[in-house]
């Protein structure tokens, strides 16, 4: 049997791999993947930079109002605060700060190890599946909220255990203070680990009495989530464009239909995608080594079996709840995920304490999943990140010379995207795909800003085609001639005359 040396040695060397990594192209463009997402949130740090925080964010492509809050700017401004004292640009800063709160993390990932888990060295095996995940090493590097969120979550989770093993106000305050925070800028990722949490507390009480600790611990944290979600939907409510994406509002799109979740498609879909946190492709020569490894580990596993299930259990529902959004955001799955790798690394700690395991399995199950992790990252991520894209620049470029930084930018056919308006740093009224032209909506919009100067008209490539009477309908509602300044496979871009 291999000393526990010997992971801690493993895990060291899969954490110093890691930000070498993740700082392949940290001064690229946003959208290598998720770029709408990306820029929206980059989009609130710029402004943050250049006017200062403000609860009601701007979010400045949807017309005025420019704010449109949905979760709590608290990791917009932290990257705003960092690039303005260290004077480091934006993009890499979004991305500094992204990838310092997954290596926060870790220590609380390692403490709800520890509760199940008492060989030390066995702990780091199974902590260095966190460090070596490519879907993990991808996601962390990117301008996006997800792995603040986790990092609050994990650390709600480890006070919550420690609340229920050892009651401590002052840890019960601060798992709390953990849990609203997660909450405030996920708040999906928070009511992913409230159950996981309502476990580990039953599991580690012990006073039945106490359970009102926990009800605590999740109530306070519910109470000011609630408070924040309807200050930002009175805040949504305020533009015509995006009153429809109240809370209530979003229900149905969040959750989805029973169609879907009895689907096939929907579970092959998430569970292809899902692959991702450990291999590329099932035909990877390591992964089949290590499927095989671990169908022979399966009669080894009974010592963590309930453990194991609830680990995958906590994994699945999410998708099985909220099915639509799961399935248009695939990098959600970065806050249940965690729960995978939980689960993948109890069964190889499984293997490693059973004394009837043979030795080669034990010395085979974990370098095999490890080079499995690494053949996906460089076979699909690594190309990802490696590229610069710079499809939009000639556009930026072009929006940039034809208009003042004061002036507005409306664009047709990008469904709100905000690339295009953060990298030309213009305010923008990008009309959603659902809202015709001929939509009131649309018309009380252009009345909003009345006292702007709507400079540049954008419209994604195809739109004069499909929809013929669109260029005569947009000059006769902004009342002035539109001029086409330049063209590509993406968009027109039209000067107001």
């Amino acid at each position: 049997m291999r000393r526990p040396s010997y992971f801690l040695v493993l895990f060291l060397v899969c954490l110093a791999i890691h930000p070498v990594m993740a700082s392949v192209g940290r001064h690229h463009t946003l959208y290598d993947l998720a770029g709408y997402r990306q820029t929206q949130t980059a989009i609130t740090s710029y402004y943050f930079l250049t006017e200062g925080f403000r609860m009601d964010y701007p979010v400045p492509v949807s017309g005025k109002p420019w704010t449109k809050p949905m979760e709590f700017p608290l990791y917009q401004g932290l990257v705003a605060a960092f690039s303005g004292l260290t004077g480091y640009p934006l993009d890499p800063s979004g991305r500094a700060v992204s990838l310092l709160f997954f290596y926060l993390s870790l220590p609380a990932v390692y403490f709800l190890l520890k509760q199940f888990i008492k060989n030390a060295g066995h702990r780091f095996a199974a902590l260095s599946l966190f460090a070596a995940s490519p879907f993990y090493l991808f996601w962390s590097r990117t301008f996006m909220i997800e792995s603040l969120a986790l990092c609050l979550s994990v650390y709600y989770l480890a006070g919550v255990v420690k609340t229920a093993a050892k009651p401590s106000l002052i840890i019960a305050l601060l798992a709390s203070a953990a849990g609203a925070l997660s909450g405030l800028v996920k708040i999906t990722t928070f009511l992913i680990f409230l159950p996981p949490a309502a476990a580990l507390y039953l599991r580690f009480e012990r006073n039945a009495g106490r359970l009102r600790d926990f009800f605590l611990l999740a109530a306070v944290p519910l109470a000011l989530n609630a408070g924040w979600i309807a200050f930002a939907d009175s805040q949504k409510l305020l533009n015509p464009l995006t009153s429809h994406a109240t809370s209530l509002g979003l229900i149905q799109w969040n959750f989805g239909t029973w169609a879907q979740r009895l689907s096939p498609d929907t579970w092959t879909d998430f569970l292809r995608h899902s692959s991702r946190i450990f291999w590329d492709s099932p035909k990877d020569i390591f992964f089949i080594g290590f499927a095989l490894a671990l169908l022979l580990a399966g009669r080894y596993i009974r010592s963590y079996g309930k453990e194991i299930l609830f680990g995958l259990l906590f994994f699945l529902a999410p998708n099985l709840v909220l099915t639509n959004l799961f399935s248009w955001h695939k990098y959600y799955v970065y806050a249940n995920g965690f729960f995978l790798i939980f689960a993948v690394g109890l069964v190889i700690t499984a293997v490693l304490e059973n004394h009837e395991a043979p030795r080669w399995l034990k010395i085979l199950l974990l370098p095999l999943l490890l080079t499995s992790m690494a053949s996906a990252y460089f076979s699909y991520y690594y190309p990802l990140q490696k590229k610069n894209h710079r499809e939009y620049n000639a556009l930026v470029k072009t929006i940039r010379s034809q208009s003042r930084e004061e002036d507005i930018l409306l664009g047709y056919g990008f469904h709100g995207n905000p690339i295009l308006p953060y990298y030309s740093q213009r305010r923008a009224l990008m009309l959603p795909n659902h809202i015709p032209l001929t939509d009131p909506r649309f018309d009380q919009a252009l009345l909003n800003l009345k006292d702007s100067r709507i400079a540049v008209v954008i419209i994604a490539s195809g739109k004069i085609v499909s929809e013929p009477g669109s260029l005569d309908l947009l000059q006769k509602k902004l009342g002035k001639p539109l001029e086409l300044v330049f063209h590509d496979r993406h968009a027109d871009v039209y000067r107001v005359g």
